[in-house]
Formats: C-alpha cells, structure tokens, sequence
C-alpha cells in the first residue's frame, strides 16, 4: 500500500538481462504484462533509461506485482 500520495519506481540495474516480464494488476483486476529486455527494442521500456524502471502508482489498496526475468548470462 502506497498512501504517499507520490508514484514509486521499481528499477533493475542489471542492463543486460535477455527478458524482463513486469505483471500488473490493472483497474479491472486484471494482470496486464510489460515485456522488455536487452532482447528487445528500447521503445518497449516504460521509462527512457540504461536500466529497467517500473513505475508503481499510489494507492490506498494492496497491489501484487509479479517479475519474470530470464538471461543467459548471471542474474
């Protein structure tokens, strides 16, 4: 629960992850997938950046996020 009223970031800072699969619960309750990753084009980042950011929005009910995360290299 984020009652501050300010969105929240999640960021990765491991840039050379193959696949990146952020879920979220939409206001339906329905999970939606954001599907990013060195694999893929940087157009499919959320947020311009070297690393992976999530943003996370307020609000006053629980929230579940689920991360996939998939590489050929160390995670």
């Amino acid at each position: 629960v984020n009652t501050s009223g300010q969105n929240l970031y999640l960021e990765f800072r491991k840039a050379l992850l193959d696949t990146l699969d952020f879920y979220y619960s939409d206001a339906q309750g329905n999970y939606q997938k954001i599907q990013t990753g060195s694999d893929f084009p940087r157009s499919t980042r959320t947020i311009e950046d070297n690393f992976f950011i999530f943003k996370i929005a307020a609000t006053s009910t629980p929230q579940t996020f689920y991360i996939r995360a998939v590489s050929i290299g160390n995670i």
